[in-house]
């Protein structure tokens, strides 16, 4: 009887040991998710002032930026990045080349993703 008592006291002790350890562990994922989170919304961020201050120096004042994300099941992202600006419509075919290579070499400094640049008036 003794035996059973301190085997079950054993088995117990590793039952809450291993629920203690999973509970940890899961913690610290979720405070690791939260900071990689934290860093892409300040590179988004970063990317959209920048982005919005290039665009002010153009002549593109109240420019209209949309930034949508996604994850492939790899957990790559691919950035949507859509600008608005009613002037566009105006623009030479060279002057739009001009403002999606700002998207991209912008996106490349600061994003960690594909994108897809697309321009709107």
């Amino acid at each position: 009887m003794k035996k059973f008592k301190i085997f079950g006291s054993l088995l117990t002790l590793v039952i809450v040991g291993i629920i203690l350890f999973t509970s940890i562990s899961a913690h610290a994922d979720n405070v690791r998710n939260k900071r990689y989170r934290e860093a892409l919304d300040k590179s988004e961020d970063t990317y959209e002032r920048e982005l919005r201050n290039d665009l002010t120096d153009m002549g593109f004042k109240n420019v209209g930026i949309n930034i949508t994300k996604s994850f492939d099941e790899n957990k790559n992202i691919t950035y949507k990045v859509v600008i608005h600006h009613h002037s566009f419509e105006y623009a030479s075919q060279d002057r739009i080349e001009e403002i999606k290579d700002l998207m991209y070499d912008k996106a490349f400094a600061y994003l960690d993703g594909n994108i897809n640049a697309e321009i709107s008036y």
